[in-house]
């Protein structure tokens, strides 16, 4: 007689297990092949997926989470081989050893080396906090870069100006906070991309425990060869070259790891330019192999259509130079009276403001990018700018969207009514395309798999209102 199964119950992580009733009335527990449920191998695996891995592993996490930490772990233990050397250095620097140093010296030198890192960690978080979000693959690279300057300045410089450690010691350090400040902010932006079932806290508390155990494996061994290779200078420079390479190698292949399917500008302005090119929609894997991961670089606005595009910025700079008038912005109030976003297109400056609504949503936000560019991909043709859009023949196809927002521009060209250096009947034109256009483009981004409920767009303070202009008059 055939053995009944009763119930099924699975683990993430784990193998199915089969309860069944078996022919003595009893009932056994068998996993997925029928086997016994365990062995010691079995839980001691079992118990090690249980420290160092997010509870429901992998369910719970994105699909670029292990390839990712793979990489980071092996960056963790390279970083820690080079502390480990730069700290002998340092307490050299200090006077560790020197029987002419005092202790009041090297004890000033700590605090103030301390003091400049903690400066600099401030004023750093002051003056790039708000961009490390959208930018956090670039700056966790950046980061880590800039750590390894810091431990060779320490290691190559520091041992031959002792009389200056001071100095030296305040500058690496400085430079180790911005490190501190960049890579705990991107870690925590990275982090929040993987921790998919709300589960933050247990995906950043995991990550921190395998860095530990990563940090106390690599700690023991660097000591272990300080110890055997004492102060031979060759083998201290082969370690610490072969060190920082693969570090730099293996950050540089984790931030490529990952996988995030958030907009930031970047990746937004590669998917719109092949929607505009291809009416083709990337995928976030696509578009992330595509991102640049070195900070200063990658692809902007200004590329695709000549313009910069700011977010929530104010308009004030525009008013008080005359760049734009009360009808103008009387005009643009009606045109965009049912949208949670209005465009002002400076022609002078090249740039594209998108004033927000006080209640818009990261859709409106997607949208008025999306808007902004048909705006200035038309601004530069009536300009007559070079555009990879706007080749030739890009124009021969009528059905292309490059030919039909041509077309839209073409509308108010001989017109003479100046709107933001833009014709009237041209904002109105490109506003029905862009409006025709955007809400296909909305629901294709989701559909192959963005988010449309979040996104990393720079956006400034400034919101506006102008659905009450057009009752009271105010701005």
């Amino acid at each position: 007689m055939a053995n009944t199964i009763l119930l099924k119950e699975s683990k993430s992580g784990s193998d199915e297990i089969a309860y069944v009733k078996g022919q003595d009335n009893t009932v056994v527990g068998l996993n997925a092949a029928l086997k016994p449920e365990s062995n010691i191998l079995d839980i001691f695996s079992s118990v090690i997926k249980k420290i160092l891995l997010p509870q429901g592993y992998p369910e719970s996490v994105s699909g670029d989470y292990m390839r990712y930490q793979l990489w980071d772990t092996l960056q963790a233990f390279c970083s820690t081989i080079t502390n480990t050397l730069a700290t002998k250095a340092v307490l050299q620097g200090v006077g560790v050893g020197d029987n002419t140093a005092s202790s009041l010296g090297a004890a000033i030198t700590w605090i103030m080396k301390d003091g400049c890192g903690m400066m600099s960690s401030i004023v750093f978080a002051w003056i790039s906090g708000t961009r490390l979000d959208g930018e956090c693959k670039k700056w966790r690279l950046f980061a880590d870069v800039l750590n390894d300057i810091a431990i060779c300045i320490e290691i190559i410089i520091l041992p031959h100006f002792k009389s200056d450690a001071l100095k030296i010691l305040c500058f690496s350090t400085s430079l180790k906070a911005v490190v501190g400040v960049a890579g705990g902010a991107t870690r925590a932006a990275i982090t929040q991309h993987q921790a998919i079932k709300n589960n933050m806290a247990d995906v950043s508390a995991k990550d921190g425990s395998q860095e530990t155990c990563v940090n106390l494996v690599a700690s023991f061994l660097g000591l272990a060869i300080l110890s055997v290779i004492g102060d031979s200078g060759t083998y201290i420079w082969t370690l610490f070259f072969g060190a920082t390479i693969l570090h730099l190698f293996s950050n540089f292949k984790a931030v490529k790891a990952l996988n995030i399917n958030k907009f930031n500008t970047e990746r937004l302005n590669y998917v719109i330019q092949d929607y505009i090119l291809t009416e083709r929609i990337c995928t976030p894997a696509e578009t992330n192999r595509r991102e640049s991961v070195i900070l200063g670089s990658g692809l902007n606005s200004k590329y695709i259509c000549g313009y910069n595009i700011k977010i929530g910025d104010s308009i004030e700079q525009l008013v008080k130079k005359k760049q734009i008038y009360p009808f103008e912005l009387q005009l643009l109030t009606h045109v965009y009276k049912g949208r949670k976003y209005l465009l002002l297109t400076n022609m002078i400056n090249k740039v594209i403001y998108i004033c927000l609504d006080r209640s818009y949503t990261s859709s409106d936000i997607l949208e008025g990018y999306f808007h902004g560019v048909f705006h200035a991909i038309s601004a530069s043709y009536l300009a007559k700018h070079d555009l990879d859009v706007l080749k030739p023949m890009l124009l021969e196809n009528k059905n292309s969207l490059p030919y039909k927002i041509i077309k839209a521009a073409e509308t108010g060209k001989n017109e003479g009514k100046i709107l933001s250096r833009l014709d009237a009947d041209v904002v109105i034109a490109i506003d029905n395309l862009a409006s025709q256009e955007s809400s296909i483009f909305l629901s294709a981004l989701s559909k192959y798999g963005w988010s449309l409920e979040n996104n990393h767009l720079y956006i400034g303070d400034w919101r506006a209102s102008w659905k009450e202009a057009l009752v009271t008059g105010k701005k």
